[in-house]
Order: structure tokens, then sequence, then C-alpha cells
């Protein structure tokens, strides 16, 4: 029986250990599983190296670090991206040198790869004035706008992630005395919110409305009754927000 080399590490990896021992996101594992296909590209097109070819002993930790840095040449990639894709990279041999010791030197040397420093920018913020202009935006002389208004105010009120709003079942809403809504965070972390009234007020019609009302049903759908994707929320935010911008302009105009 031949011995385990590094394709069979990487199949357990993103079968076994991530999903099962980790228990993290398929969002995650997703992330993962891209930055591995990247430098299973990077040695295919620039060292020559098949996929099926890349074994142990044609890993080192000079490879690596070539491979960072075609990211930020080749693929323009910023320095925080990078860092993802090596990250990837150091969950991925930290197991390995859990799991074949006869590699721990290998795995030792491409985990001292330093991560490349980044500037930190501070978060900005909207002002009242602002925010109040985005809540208006949604028509809600519309069935479409009136979803869009509950998503806006929920997403503002709770301080949830993209993800955490598309996880959103209807059993995590609790009407009351005192509305909340259970998020649940990066690898499985959860924590309750409370939400304003007027909120809960909006997202209940919202409910009603759209007849979400089954405890395991996503809680914003779409125009076909389905769960709404990281790609529909963002569209939703940068369609309302270059509204919301080009009524600041206008009204910028007009007073001067």
């Amino acid at each position: 029986m031949n011995k385990p080399d590094f394709a069979d590490y990487v199949h357990t990896f993103f079968l076994k250990y991530l999903p099962l021992q980790r228990g993290l996101s398929k969002n995650t594992i997703s992330s993962y599983s891209y930055a591995v296909m990247l430098f299973y590209d990077y040695c295919r097109n620039a060292r020559n190296i098949r996929q099926d070819k890349l074994v142990f002993a044609k890993i080192n930790k000079t490879l690596v670090e070539d491979f960072c840095m075609w990211l930020e040449t080749e693929r323009d990639n910023s320095a925080s991206t990078m860092n993802q894709r090596l990250a990837a990279i150091h969950a991925l041999f930290l197991y390995i040198q859990t799991e074949a010791i006869e590699q721990a030197a290998l795995c030792r040397d491409i985990l001292e790869i330093p991560v490349k420093k980044t500037v930190t920018m501070p978060p900005t913020y909207l002002t009242v004035e602002e925010t109040t202009l985005l809540f208006a935006m949604p028509d809600t002389r519309y069935k479409q706008g009136r979803r869009d208004l509950a998503l806006l105010l929920l997403l503002y009120d709770s301080g949830a992630r993209a993800q955490e709003l598309i996880d959103l079942c209807v059993g995590d809403i609790t009407f009351g005395k005192e509305a909340t809504v259970k998020l649940f965070g990066k690898e499985g972390k959860t924590r309750i919110v409370p939400i304003m009234p007027e909120t809960a007020k909006i997202l209940k019609g919202y409910m009603k409305e759209y007849k979400v009302k089954q405890f395991d049903q996503p809680l914003f759908v779409n125009r076909s009754n389905t769960k709404l994707t990281d790609m529909g929320i963002t569209y939703i935010l940068k369609k309302y927000l270059a509204l919301a911008v080009d009524v600041l302009i206008n009204m910028i105009l007009n007073q001067s």
C-alpha cells in the first residue's frame, strides 16, 4: 500500500477535518478550497507541476513564498487577500503537521512564512441624516421595496454581517415585549441581539406579506421565494446606497 502523500492529506483536510472536526462553515471551507486551488494553478502554470504530480518532495518554503508573490504580482491581490490565501495554506500544513510526523520540518518551514503587514483603516459610519436618507430609498409602495426596507433596518439595527442575515430563519426572530434576533457568527458562535420596536413592526409586516412563517424557513427570500444570496444582499445595499448618494449630490447642487 502506497504511503499517503500531499493529495491524500488535502482530500482528508477538506472532506473530514474542516467540516467534521473543526465544524467550519461552508463559506470558510469554500474560501480555503479556493486558496488551495490557486496554489495548484500556480504550480501548474508557473512551475509546470501538474496537480497529480504535486507531492511533498516538490513542495518547499520557497515554492509557497513564490506563490504568495505570484498572487500579488500576477493576480494583483491586495496584501489582505494574499494573507487570507496564506492563512488557508497555513491551516492545511498545520493539519498535515499533526497527521504526518515525517513532514514536520516542511510544515514548520511553511508555517514560518509571515503574513504581510497591512494598513488597518478605521471604520466609517453613516451620520443620522445619511442613515435616515438610506432608509427612505426603498419604494414601499411595492412589495419588494417593503422587503428591502425590512432588510436594511434589521441589518442596521442588529449589526449583522451579510452572511449572518442570509442564514437567518424565522425561528431566529422572537417578537414580544422586547423583540430579538439570534445571529450565527463565525465558527458556530451565536449571539442574541435586541431590535427596535419600529424594526420589529416592519419586519413582522414583511413576514406576513411574504408568508414567511415556517420555523426553519429562510427569513429573507427573493421573488422566487428562495433564500437570498450574498450577491443578492450586496446588490440591494449597493442599489440603495447609490440612490442615496444621488439624492445627496442633487441636494448639494441645488443649494449652490
